[in-house]
């Protein structure tokens, strides 16, 4: 009897263990960055990142999110944040250009996430310059990305590709369907922007800042 109880209160504290050691529940990031947390902690979101809440609306924030291209020699910075919570949002129309030049190049807007409403459950979403190549400072002022398609995450999208897919039948949605269409996020989930490419003729590096407008579930 003696015996029972012990191997009883053995058995009890393993369990008991496993529950409180984070190693024991893990989940994998499997964009590429080979990041792994535990469920009670988030990998860390990339530098500068900012998230503040709407004083008027507690269950609304403004989540800010830079990004980074420098030439000669070339060196990406992407940006990207974590979701703490289950939240839901809509693409912005917009992504600034802080530094640099826009040119008529591309930023890619990447989410990966949870299968959790009708859309896909990882995209691939375009944002097209709207300055110029040229070299003229005058031509080229410092024109935002603006929002052009989502298209299904397994496909990459780069500046050689955006025109061709713009029209095939992949593309989930299109810059008449980006408002209004909201997109949910669970915790864990994770939003990245890369600076594909910007108007090196006119600056070291091409520099920008995503701001999107998100409600708490």
């Amino acid at each position: 009897m003696k015996l029972k109880r012990i191997l009883l209160l053995l058995i009890t504290t393993a369990l008991i263990s496993c529950v409180k050691d984070p190693k024991a529940l893990v989940i994998i990031d499997d964009s590429g960055d080979a990041e792994v947390s535990a469920l009670y902690e988030l990998p860390a979101n990339s530098k500068n990142v900012s998230v503040v809440e709407d004083i008027t609306n507690p269950d609304s924030s403004v989540l800010t999110i830079p990004a980074l291209k420098k030439y000669n020699p070339e060196q990406v910075q992407n940006g990207f944040y974590y979701f703490a919570e289950s939240v839901e949002l809509e693409l912005p129309e917009n992504i600034t250009v802080t530094s640099g030049r826009s040119g008529s190049h591309l930023v890619v807007i990447s989410i990966k996430r949870s299968k959790n409403d009708s859309l896909s459950a990882n995209l691939q979403c375009a944002y097209v310059g709207k300055g110029s190549n040229l070299e003229s400072e005058f031509i080229d002022t410092a024109k935002p990305y603006e929002f052009d398609f989502c298209i299904e995450g397994s496909i990459l999208l780069t500046e050689d590709n955006v025109d061709a897919l713009r029209t095939l039948p992949e593309n989930i949605f299109d810059n008449t369907m980006r408002s209004g269409t909201f997109l949910q996020f669970n915790r864990a989930d994770k939003i990245s922007l890369q600076v594909k490419n910007g108007n090196s003729t006119l600056a070291d590096s091409t520099e920008v800042e995503l701001k999107i407008n998100f409600v708490k579930l």
